[in-house]
């Protein structure tokens, strides 16, 4: 399987979550999860929003 295809899988699942939660939600927080939803599938990622944490590993106790 490559990157796309993996990609591919990836969104249609996350969509397929979605619209199987939207049954126990209001009309508004359809609407809202549907939009956040659609924006985060949709839109670049710009890597200076997102935060990368250090892995300082396991430091031995003295």
């Amino acid at each position: 399987m490559n990157y796309e295809d993996s990609v591919r899988i990836t969104i249609n699942d996350s969509v397929a979550d979605v619209l199987d939660r939207l049954s126990y939600l209001s009309a508004d927080d359809r609407w809202v999860l549907l939009m956040e939803h659609l924006e985060d599938v949709a839109t670049e990622i710009h890597m200076d929003d997102v935060l990368m944490v250090p892995n300082f590993g396991e430091r031995d106790s003295v």
